[in-house]
Order: structure tokens, then sequence, then C-alpha cells
């Protein structure tokens, strides 16, 4: 079945994979979207940029949030770390 979904919905669907990091999945249950949707309209905002004017200025946005999206999720993982590493320290104790 086809959906057609506001460009709101899609505005913000971007902004939560290159801004906030989160994954195509985490997206698409929080917007009532598929993945495979969600992922279509980040590679197509990506082709929008750099077929735009400005291509440098757009190389380094894309990078920009490429890199705070590989932070976010090295973060998570820290934080998963550091949790075990206190539980397995507490149980030891």
């Amino acid at each position: 079945m086809s959906h057609r979904y506001s460009k709101e919905i899609r505005d913000r669907a971007i902004k939560m994979r290159f801004e906030d990091g989160l994954t195509y999945i985490e997206i698409g249950e929080k917007l009532g979207v598929s993945d495979r949707t969600v992922s279509s309209w980040c590679k197509n905002y990506v082709k929008e940029i750099e077929s735009g004017d400005g291509i440098i200025k757009n190389e380094i946005e894309i990078e920009n949030a490429r890199l705070k999206s590989e932070n976010l999720s090295l973060k998570k993982n820290n934080d998963i770390l550091i949790n075990h590493i206190e539980m397995i320290t507490d149980h030891n104790r």
C-alpha cells in the first residue's frame, strides 16, 4: 500500500536522522513510517543537496551531520559499556 506523507513529516524525519542521529528504524517507529521510506527520504535529501549550488558548503554540512550521527552512536555505546562495567563492579563487591 502506498502512502503520501506531508513535507513536514519528511523534513522532521530528515532532521531526526542528520541532526539527532537516530536510526531509520527509530525514526520510523516515532513517526509511524517505514524505515525504508525514511532511508529513501534521506538518500534523496543528500542527492538534492549534492546537485545544488554551493556544493562545498553542502558537503561540509553532510559530513557534519554524518559525524554528529556517528558521535551520538558512540556516546550511546559508551553509556552501555559504562553501565555494564558498573554492574560487574557492583556484582563483585
